[in-house]
């Protein structure tokens, strides 16, 4: 399954943000690691649950900050997300 398909899948179809722009297009202007990320996350969400609750996913991303970047990275991993979020 592509990433296209298993993003579909996973998230029931919703593959336009607010603007009308295809998410995986807006995926693709990211850096190649992060379009890597997204399609290994987006699979182990499908393996797990393709119905996963946001929450059950922000505690897992809340997990792999604690266990892997530190408390002092907080601020900035939230002002980044906020700023990619705000581009969609």
């Amino acid at each position: 399954m592509n990433l296209q398909e298993n993003y579909k899948r996973i998230f029931k179809g919703k593959s336009r943000s607010n603007d009308g722009k295809l998410i995986e297009e807006s995926i693709t202007n990211m850096d190649p690691k992060a379009d890597m990320l997204h399609q290994a996350i987006s699979e182990a969400i499908f393996r797990i649950d393709e119905n996963m609750n946001y929450k059950i996913f922000a505690d897992a991303v809340a997990l792999m900050l604690e266990d892997g970047y530190g408390a002092h990275n907080y601020d900035q991993f939230l002002d980044h997300l906020r700023m990619q979020l705000n581009k969609s």
